[in-house]
């Protein structure tokens, strides 16, 4: 008589499983995240289970799985067994984590007074790309907007002539699981009722800007001027926002010079005149109220 030995084979663990490790960047997101085995000799299906507050979309018992993880989906382990008639395999672990976003350091120019009255918008970004992160959210000083790339690592600010110098630009990163502590940037501006900026040229072709008037203004305002040498000067007037609103250039003579600025189809508030000596570009800006 012959016989056969029959044996049990159970399948082996899979090997590994690939995918994603930090779920952060699925956590209440319309992604899903895959995770894959290799194929297992013998094995027949496979079975997964994955952490609390996820969920299998697509897969199970398979060796590819696709799987959801809900905003409040919580670290933990991807499993996976490999299952023959006989019986199945220990379960091949992979572990998640839920990685909170740090925001690194802020970079751009922290001297902005000439953008400012230039009405320029500044370039702001993180150092570098942020792990783990999803978003950032940008806060500016107020009067100040972020015209373009809120949300992102990198944005444009446009500053207020009221901004005053040590305001802080602050951003923190962002994802599903939490949001960052935010890192800050001061600046310095040149808010101030009269700022002066120091020209190198001689002190005979430097205009002397002896007055603003009437301040309160309501229809217009004079700016009497003092000048050894004939030039050219430019007034430029900008609300509280740093919009610009008047920019106007002038020939002037050696001497005295008044030049007259209509205003009454302005708005009542606060607004700053800066008035530039083209011929060296000094500078001088006064507050006008109106």
């Amino acid at each position: 008589m012959k016989s056969v030995v029959v044996a049990k084979t159970i399948p082996t663990a899979p090997l590994a499983i690939t995918g994603p490790t930090a779920i952060c960047r699925y956590a209440g997101s319309v992604d899903s995240a895959s995770y894959t085995i290799a194929a297992v000799a013998v094995a027949t299906s496979y079975t997964w289970t994955v952490p609390v507050g996820a969920s299998i979309i697509s897969g199970q018992g398979t060796t590819h799985i696709g799987v959801m993880f809900a905003s409040n989906a919580v670290a933990g382990s991807v499993t996976c067994k490999s299952n023959a008639g006989c019986g199945s395999s220990v379960a091949r672990a992979l572990a998640v984590t839920k990685t909170l976003p740090i925001a690194t350091t802020i970079t751009g120019n922290n001297s902005i007074c000439d953008d400012i009255t230039a009405g320029n918008s500044v370039p702001y970004t993180i150092a570098a790309e942020v792990p783990n992160a999803s978003t950032y959210t940008w806060v500016v000083p107020v009067g100040a907007s972020v015209t373009s790339g809120q949300g992102t690592s990198s944005v444009t600010v446009h500053f207020a002539l009221t901004t005053p110098t040590g305001s802080l630009v602050k951003v923190a990163a962002v994802n599903s699981c939490a949001t960052s502590a935010q890192v800050s940037y001061a600046v310095t501006t040149c808010l101030s009722p009269i700022v002066i900026e120091t020209s190198t040229e001689p002190a005979s072709t430097i205009n002397s800007f002896s007055d603003l008037y009437p301040n309160p203004s309501a229809e217009y305002f004079n700016v009497d001027i003092l000048s050894d040498v004939n030039k050219e000067v430019e007034i430029m007037v900008f609300d509280v926002n740093g919009n610009k609103v008047i920019d106007t250039k002038h020939a002037i003579s050696a001497g005295a010079t008044t030049l007259k600025t209509d205003f009454d189809k302005f708005s009542n508030g606060v607004y700053f005149v800066r008035i530039v000596d083209l011929s060296n570009h000094s500078t001088e800006t006064r507050k006008l109220v109106k």
